[in-house]
């Protein structure tokens, strides 16, 4: 199976998946429309680069998918609350990060959010990672799951201090 048939069968799956770990259908359904509707459009050949970029430049689209992300992040984080718990400060629960950090549409994500939705889709993906201290003269990489194929590799992100781009 191809990476966009497998990421389009996990989105698929995915409403089934969170509403195990506590999420409610009606919040998830309208935000996953969305995702379907974008993987759908992607999906046809004949797309143009131009139509692509309007499709994610779209400020209800994206923030829709943004959203839908941060839930499936959040997910994830809880249904493995047991590999994350000890990055948490004392006495801060995996639902209550989520529903400070991780859910909220204004804010920053960093590695433990990525690690945890890479984990749920299930892409190879790469970092470049900018470091702000005087030191650094170059960035470094890394790939998510290490041992992917780096031809297999085909999106990549740049990390500036409390940010994620896509490149």
């Amino acid at each position: 199976m191809c990476i966009r048939d497998s990421l389009e069968k996990r989105m698929k799956d995915s409403k089934e998946y969170l509403m195990k770990v506590g999420y409610e259908e009606i919040v998830l359904e309208d935000f996953l429309e969305s995702v379907i509707e974008v993987i759908e459009k992607v999906k046809k050949s004949s797309i143009t680069v131009s139509e692509l970029i309007d499709l994610f430049c779209d400020k209800v689209r994206s923030d829709s998918l943004v959203m839908y992300a941060r839930f499936l992040t959040g997910g994830y984080l809880k249904a493995n609350a047991i590999l994350y718990e000890t990055f948490l400060d004392e006495g801060i629960t995996i639902e209550d990060f989520c529903r400070m950090e991780v859910e909220p549409i204004d804010r920053e994500c960093d590695q433990m959010q990525i690690t945890a939705l890479l984990n749920y889709v299930e892409i190879p993906v790469e970092i470049l990672y900018l470091d702000s201290s005087a030191k650094a003269t170059e960035a470094s990489l890394v790939r998510i799951p290490e041992s992917a194929d780096p031809s297999k590799v085909f999106v990549k992100l740049l990390y500036r201090p409390g940010h994620y781009d896509i490149l």
